[in-house]
């Protein structure tokens, strides 16, 4: 009998707890947060931060645009350091490396000087000139090495490539390597 008076006790003061928490919550949009003349009302676009000249944040929560120059475009922690970079779109992507760009995707990051990622998933692009389109866990090291699909793959020799596959690595300079149509995984 104890026990279930207890419960009952603790789901009284639990629901008392949410009550107030809407009451407070509820004041803040009616009086603190409300519209007024001469007052903004707090956005999201509010959590976003351009702290470089000439940076933006265009949409989107907790982006950041920190370059000079910088910009991102919607997303969700994204951020844009490197002096004319870019992020538009996507989760927790990064745009470190100067005139770097990222589009889409998830935890990718360009921090090779005009380097860039193009969709997929925790895919990067380390040197000048590299790129990564697509695929998930890629890295292009090399100097203008890309990377275009697939899984686990690098491109870490100078103007070296990958094309699909798992696991495909081209190391050396002017390396080019393709995943097979049936490979093993």
């Amino acid at each position: 009998m104890q026990q279930m008076q207890g419960r009952q006790r603790a789901a009284e003061q639990r629901a008392k707890h949410w009550r107030g928490l809407a009451a407070v919550l509820a004041l803040l949009v009616l009086v603190g947060l409300a519209p007024r003349a001469g007052h903004a009302a707090l956005t999201l676009d509010q959590l976003n931060l351009a702290n470089a000249p000439f940076a933006a944040v265009s949409a989107g929560v907790l982006n950041t645009a920190s370059g000079k120059s910088s910009m991102v475009s919607g997303g969700y922690q994204s951020t844009a350091s490197g002096p004319w970079s870019s992020v538009s779109g996507g989760q927790s992507n990064t745009a470190s490396g100067s005139y770097s760009s990222v589009t889409g995707g998830q935890n990718n990051g360009a921090s090779g000087a005009n380097s860039s990622v193009s969709g997929g998933q925790v895919n990067f692009a380390t040197a000048t000139l590299s790129s990564v389109t697509g695929g998930y866990a890629s890295v292009a090291s090399g100097i203008s090495s890309s990377v275009n699909g697939g899984n686990h793959s690098t491109a870490g020799g100078d103007w070296a490539s990958v094309s699909g596959g798992f696991g495909p690595s081209a190391p050396g300079t002017y390396d080019w390597v393709a995943g097979g149509l049936l490979q093993n995984q």
